[in-house]
Formats: structure tokens, sequence, C-alpha cells
């Protein structure tokens, strides 16, 4: 049953009850719209707070790598180019911490190794450096280096690089 009213013209039309199939459809659209934004921001967001997260594990490992590095520096008495088979290069960082104690920064197989040798036990850590795209370098100052220092190189995807250096004086202040 239709529901009569009066109209401007004082004659009697009929009353709205319901929305048309097309204002259904419009509102429809406009809110898939909205939906397909708001998707589409919360991807944004998600992906911004890994890469945030990814960098966050990074600088941790970084700093503490950077302390172990300067720890071991310091404690070291000398900085000998070669240890038995081992070579000091840009990969490889032979410290002599005594007698017969040496500690052995190694890069092989994409991993940083730390060798503590000597004595009657032998100690191996692996630093995570984060991604493959990182690879460190060794830095030494001379024949007889008074600074030592480690290069952590990134290559980024479009071949640009960034690099932090970690520098220590061999010995520390005692030298």
């Amino acid at each position: 049953m239709r529901k009569l009213g009066r109209g401007t013209s004082g004659h009697f039309a009929p009353v709205r009850e319901a929305f048309t199939l097309l204002e259904m459809v419009l509102v429809m659209v406009t809110l898939s719209v909205v939906m397909l934004i708001a998707v589409a921001i919360l991807t944004a967001i998600m992906k911004i707070g890994h890469a945030a997260s990814d960098n966050y594990r990074a600088l941790v490992v970084q700093s503490s790598l950077a302390d172990q590095f300067r720890d071991d520096v310091a404690r070291a008495n000398a900085a000998p180019a070669t240890l038995g088979k081992e070579s000091a290069g840009p990969d490889c960082l032979i410290l002599r911490l005594g007698k017969d104690r040496h500690l052995l920064y190694r890069w092989q197989a994409g991993r940083l190794e730390r060798s503590e040798l000597g004595g009657s036990t032998q100690r191996k850590s692996t630093w995570p450096l984060g991604n493959e795209r990182v690879k460190p370098e060794f830095v030494r100052s001379g024949s007889e280096p008074a600074v030592i220092g480690l290069r952590l190189v990134e290559t980024r995807p479009h071949g640009s690089k960034q690099s932090v250096e970690f520098t220590a004086a061999l010995g520390g202040d005692g030298r």
C-alpha cells in the first residue's frame, strides 16, 4: 500500500520510503574505494614497521660488534701479519693477546667469525651482519698499525655503497 502525502503544489504525491538501486550501488562503490585505500595504507604501514624492525636489529648487532671489536683491539698488544696458515688482510684480522694467545676475525662463507686461539680452549663465535649485501673489511694503518678499523660495507640494490667504520687503538690507552 502506497502512502500519499501533500506535495508542494498542494496535490497528493507518493512519499519516498526506500533508496533506489543506483543510490545503493553508489554507496557500495564509495565504501569499496574507502576500504581499498585503508588496506593500502595498512599494508604500507606494516612494510615500514618491518623495515624499521630489521634496521633496529642490524643496529643492535653492529653496536655489540663495535663494542666487542674495540675491546678486543684494546686488549691486544700486536697485530701480526700472519698466524700459521692465516694471513691478515681485508678479510682477516689477527690480534696477539699474549705469548700464545691470539684472536682471529675472519670473513668467510658470508659470515664473520671471531675465534680465540691458544691455551687449552678455543672459542668461536659468529656475528650475523644483517643481510648478504653487508661485507666487513679490516683496515690496518701501516706495517705495525696503531689504529685498526672494521668497515662494514653494504652494497645497495641500485649499486651504491654505504659503509660504517669502527676504529680502535691497538693496546688501548696503555700503549
